[in-house]
């Protein structure tokens, strides 16, 4: 057991490397350490209810008040009521983000993420707030439970039912989506089942519907006739559908194929997926069981594992808050962040979910993740908290960290600058041949501030007062990264950080220039090791 292997552990068990946590993972044995993240129950939640979501039943309610009204009164009132509804998906959004930062339970959030992805539904098509939210707490309420119990529970979320049209599956007229996607997807994989088998057991799941708040078993709907799934025939119903599912054994190996490659690395052995699929029918499918083997694994700690996986945007803006010492976090931009950056919360691609991966990064999305820790910065110093019903900020501007027009701003920041440098912006935006041309040397200038008295990058030194800059680039690479940097990299960056200092000359802490601090941790967050994990 190492402190590298603590980090390791805390940056896939969770979402990055909180200090406390971290400290006290790193003195635990390996067992113990996983332990505490696994069972993490004897932990209180920290969990607070949102009271702004809308439940469906609220539109209906809406349309019987509204009925008799004119028809410029209804369409006012319909159009306040969608845009509350929008605006309350995305205050869902940072929500969910306050959750994660702040929870002491991490792995619980990071396991809920996993199955949003998994079981993926989108609140482009179910928009209510409330259905959303439901299925948001049966991710958090299984996390770590049963994987049986939580496929039944999210087959019978009125999400779910929606998203997926089993809420129209009715005998006579069965609908597939969900009996595909079922097997497909979220159990036994491509190749485990027939096309037969999609349309049994689309019969088999007709009736099983929801109202407003809940699931509801709609007798008269359902197809008695007899059936034949996976070989084995009889009056099924939905529940025995899911029984002969969790009978076979590529269950178990597609999920924990999956797991394996969230958590660790991609292309795991079959070797591996057997030993962890025998783990996981050996416990009927509970699955603490499977990741404390996991956890616990030498193969976890390999050089193929630390460090090798490139972090998600939720992962990477989470971290940056850690790492920066953001506090309180601008959840608001972190939200608005993580859909720019291509993991937009509630509203997944399709019910693939998300590719993660290399899909993370493209050429938009990199120089978006190396401009964020700066933009992360000006918003939790600057940005205003939206209002209720209002819609989050555009990500225009989150990067300037402010509410106020972006010529503005300017104006107010030239002030500052001298002469020779508000000659040179000037010159640049007479040149400009167009408004679009303009608006985007404003921005690149709004950018480029500094970031004096916003933020004190010497925190991130705490516990050194004197040493050498390569000592403190060690310092900084140590608590900012999850591999080592080279000899040559961190020559580089001690001379970022000391200029004028001698190689083995030993200086303060408070000599060291704010400036050239900003500048040693803005490369470091931009570099690639800092896009893994």
């Amino acid at each position: 057991w190492s402190e590298r292997n603590a980090r390791h552990l805390l940056n896939r068990a969770g979402f990055g490397v909180p200090d406390d946590l971290y400290r006290r993972l790193s003195s635990m044995t390996p067992e113990q350490a996983v332990g505490a993240l696994v069972d993490y129950e004897s932990s209180p939640r920290n969990l607070h209810e949102p009271d702004f979501v809308i439940r469906s039943e609220d539109l209906h309610d809406m349309r019987l008040s509204f009925r008799d009204k004119p028809e410029e009164e209804r369409r006012k009132a319909f159009m306040k009521f969608n845009r509350q509804r929008r605006a309350n998906m995305q205050r869902l959004k940072v929500w969910w983000l306050e959750q994660i930062t702040t929870t002491p339970r991490p792995l619980e959030e990071k396991m809920a993420l996993f199955w949003h992805g998994h079981f993926a539904t989108s609140a482009q098509k179910v928009q209510a707030s409330w259905w959303n939210y439901h299925l948001n707490s049966v991710f958090r309420d299984f996390a770590t439970g049963n994987f049986k119990s939580l496929t039944l529970e999210v087959g019978m979320a009125p999400a779910m039912l929606r998203y997926l049209d089993n809420n129209q599956n009715r005998k006579g007229k069965p609908n597939e989506n969900w009996a595909r996607e079922l097997m497909e997807l979220f159990t036994m994989g491509v190749g485990n089942y027939t096309e037969q088998d999609i349309k049994e057991a689309a019969r088999a799941f007709t009736g099983w519907t929801s109202d407003e708040l809940a699931f509801a078993y709609n007798r008269k709907a359902h197809d008695t006739g007899r059936k034949t799934f996976q070989g084995r025939s009889g009056n099924f119903d939905g529940w025995d559908i899911i029984d002969i599912i969790f009978d076979q054994p590529v269950t178990s190996e597609f999920i924990c194929r999956k797991l394996w490659t969230f958590f660790a690395y991609s292309d795991p052995s079959d070797e591996i997926v057997s030993e962890l699929a025998r783990t996981f029918r050996a416990s009927n499918y509970e699955l603490k069981p499977l990741l404390t083997t996991i956890f616990l694994s030498r193969e976890f700690y390999s050089d193929r594992a630390v460090g090798m996986q490139i972090k998600s945007p939720v992962q990477f803006l989470v971290q940056l808050v850690y790492d920066l010492g953001l506090d309180p976090p601008p959840y608001y931009a972190m939200a608005q962040a993580s859909a720019q950056l291509g993991q937009d919360l509630f509203f997944p691609p399709n019910v693939k979910g998300w590719d993660g991966g290399h899909a993370w990064i493209n050429a938009n999305s990199l120089l978006l993740r190396y401009n964020m820790p700066k933009s992360l910065i000006f918003a939790a110093a600057n940005a205003p908290q939206p209002e209720d019903g209002q819609e989050m900020m555009s990500m225009e501007k989150m990067m300037i960290g402010a509410e106020k027009k972006p010529h503005e701003l300017l104006r107010e920041y030239m002030r500052e600058l001298p002469q020779a440098e508000r000659q040179k912006i000037r010159l640049k935006l007479a040149r400009a041949e167009e408004d679009r041309q303009r608006h985007g040397i404003v921005m690149d200038v709004l950018r480029s501030r500094p970031l004096d008295g916003m933020w004190d990058p010497r925190a991130l030194l705490d516990g050194r007062e004197t040493g050498t800059a390569y000592e403190y680039a060690s310092d900084l690479a140590s608590n900012l990264l999850a591999v080592q940097l080279s000899t040559e990299q961190r020559s580089v960056l001690a001379k970022i950080l000391a200029p004028a200092a001698a190689a083995k000359e030993k200086i303060t802490r408070a000599e060291l220039s704010e400036r050239d601090l900003n500048a040693a941790v803005r490369l470091l967050l931009s570099m690639s090791e800092y896009q893994l994990c």
